[in-house]
């Protein structure tokens, strides 16, 4: 049975994995010392090698600071961040959006302080639903400088996924759940000129990310079955993040998309998601700023 609030998070939700978690879902995140996440940046920025704090492959650590990461671990993909914990950002998704005034709808969202605009990319085979290809990516990043976010929920990442980058999305992600080899799919996006991510269902083994997470510069849970907009949230797989951000001890943005608003991004929140993806709960909204701040601040 999955964790619910108030129930320590247990392995055992996934599998046989060994002892629970010494975490509660409903623990503030400077209990659960979460590593920070990799900076989403607008397109074209880029951090300087030498940011205050980072450290230099052979200065001393103090008496008491943690021990390196073990030599076997793979260091991860995405740039440093600047930030102690993680930094929250929402994520307004366009499929919410009115496509008859696509471009007044972002510059609402992006007056009202969104951080990224996440787009969902279906291919009506991968899920039953179909929306829009590279072409429409062009196009908004013709009219915003926000970060775009390509959810991409379709059979061949391999072959067009590199499209969406060329296109202009910042940051692509694609499903663990997909046949084929992975470690392709992450060279041909970011040699594209766009970071790779990796997406997971809400029945998926978080365990299954394992191998490819050192690549991940987002990790997206998805808290709905994928493939239509306004189902309700699906509180078991909050499980699926203390998970990636203890024993797998991943850094990066953790994302959540499906049933997000003001009720439940506080529990996602707490859980360890830093990425709140919204788009009823924000478009439907008569005050883009306000539903954008309930949510943040949840």
């Amino acid at each position: 049975m999955l964790a619910k609030r108030g129930v320590p998070v247990a392995l055992r939700a996934f599998g046989d994995l060994g002892e629970p978690l010494p975490l509660r879902l409903g623990d503030p995140l400077e209990e659960v010392q979460v590593p920070p996440p990799a900076l989403l940046l607008p397109r074209g920025a880029r951090l300087l090698e030498d940011e205050a704090g980072r450290r230099a492959p052979d200065e001393p650590r103090a008496q008491g600071e943690e021990q390196e990461e073990p030599e076997d671990r793979a260091p991860f993909h995405g740039a440093p961040s600047l930030q102690s914990r993680p930094l929250v950002k929402v994520a307004p998704s366009l499929l919410s959006a009115d496509f008859g005034r696509l471009k007044d709808e972002i510059a609402s969202v992006a007056e009202g302080g969104a951080d990224l605009l996440h787009l969902d990319v279906m291919d009506g085979h991968f899920v039953p639903n179909l929306t829009f290809g590279p072409f429409i990516v062009e196009a908004i990043r013709r009219i915003t400088d926000l970060p775009l976010d390509c959810h991409l929920m379709i059979e061949e990442p391999l072959r067009y996924g590199p499209e969406f980058a060329k296109a202009g999305a910042d940051v692509v992600t694609f499903h663990v759940e997909v046949p084929g080899d992975p470690a392709r799919t992450f060279d041909a996006i970011e040699a594209a000129g766009a970071k790779a991510g990796m997406v997971l269902n809400p029945a998926t083994d978080v365990r299954r990310l394992e191998p490819w997470l050192p690549r991940c510069a987002m990790v997206l849970v998805m808290s709905v079955v994928p493939g239509f907009a306004g189902q309700a949230f699906l509180p078991d797989v909050l499980a699926k993040i203390p998970l990636l951000r203890g024993p797998l001890r991943y850094p990066g943005d953790v994302e959540i998309d499906g049933g997000i608003g003001p009720a439940t991004a506080g529990e996602a929140k707490r859980a360890g998601a830093n990425v709140l993806v919204a788009g009823s709960a924000i478009f439907r909204a008569p005050d883009r700023a306000a539903a954008i701040r309930r949510i943040r601040e949840a």
